[in-house]
């Protein structure tokens, strides 16, 4: 059975609006916001649906995970109902920064990104592509718990009272000396404990 949060969750995902989804599969847009808002959804909008966008919707489940940084925060401002421009007047900054971001022309910085998971009230995690495993090296866990905490390499150096080179190298894992990964994990403990 398809519903109508998985056609809205197909439209986030492919970042059309309401009237341009409803162009696309020949609809009107308030047939549409009747459609998403159904439990069971008429087999006769799935078809149009699959055949406009060549998706089966029977075997369609989003996965946030693996789109980009910027399509995510697109999904997440589009799923909070903020245009792009109310979003950009709400982060104070201009609509092209927007667009750039969601883009993937441009990457959010640690303190922007932290100021838009406040606007859209989604954890930082949901929006870092970096990802931890148990192969994860001591530099990217670093990098990984200073993004999560929406710091800059600076900020963070100045935090711990180290340099930013510092920061750099040991993100790069250009550091070999027992004694500089023990830094280094004395760091990733700070950072995980101030979350």
């Amino acid at each position: 059975m398809v519903n109508g949060s998985l056609i809205k969750d197909l439209r986030f995902e492919y970042g059309y609006s309401k009237s341009e989804f409803s162009k696309i599969i020949g609809i009107i847009p308030k047939t549409l916001v009747r459609i998403e808002a159904q439990s069971d959804v008429k087999e006769k909008y799935i078809t149009k649906i699959n055949n406009a966008i060549g998706v089966n919707l029977n075997n369609y489940s989003l996965n946030i995970s693996k789109m980009p940084v910027g399509m995510r925060i697109k999904y997440y401002r589009m799923s909070a109902g903020f245009s792009a421009e109310d979003f950009a007047k709400q982060l104070g900054v201009d609509n092209t920064f927007i667009y750039a971001i969601e883009s993937g022309k441009r990457n959010p910085s640690p303190p922007v990104l932290k100021r838009i998971c406040g606007i859209l009230n989604v954890p930082v995690k949901k929006l870092t592509c970096v990802k931890l495993n148990r192969h994860s090296t001591a530099g990217e866990r670093l990098r990984y718990y200073r993004v999560l905490n929406g710091l800059t390499q600076k900020e963070l150096a100045e935090r711990i009272g180290e340099t930013k080179a510092f920061v750099s190298k040991a993100e790069r894992n250009l550091f070999q000396s027992t004694k500089q990964i023990k830094r280094i994990n004395s760091i990733i403990d700070y950072l995980t404990n101030s979350k």
